[in-house]
């Protein structure tokens, strides 16, 4: 099932990591496109298990691309809240 969700989220993955992307390249050109979406979600699965047992961050992270995305998340986060509390009479 969670392979069935993070599906259609695979070309964010792979242009958001190029360890991914190099990984699915690779992938795709000796087993072709469907197996390669299949193992880098699998590879995503595993790694996402091994990080919340080990309670680490993810290893390839690009932080310039992270505190882009950090912020844009706190920005939406301060409207969602701000949106609130003009509705709380």
């Amino acid at each position: 099932m969670t392979r069935t969700i993070l599906n259609p989220s695979l070309v964010k993955i792979t242009d958001a990591s190029l360890y991914f992307r190099d990984y699915y390249e690779e992938l795709k050109s000796r087993r072709g496109a469907g197996r390669a979406r299949i193992a880098v979600i699998r590879k995503l699965c595993g790694i996402m298990r091994r990080m919340l047992l080990d309670e680490k961050t993810y290893k390839h992270i690009e932080i310039p691309l992270y505190e882009k995305k950090r912020k844009s998340y706190e920005k939406q986060l301060n409207q969602i809240r701000e949106e609130r509390e003009r509705k709380i009479p």
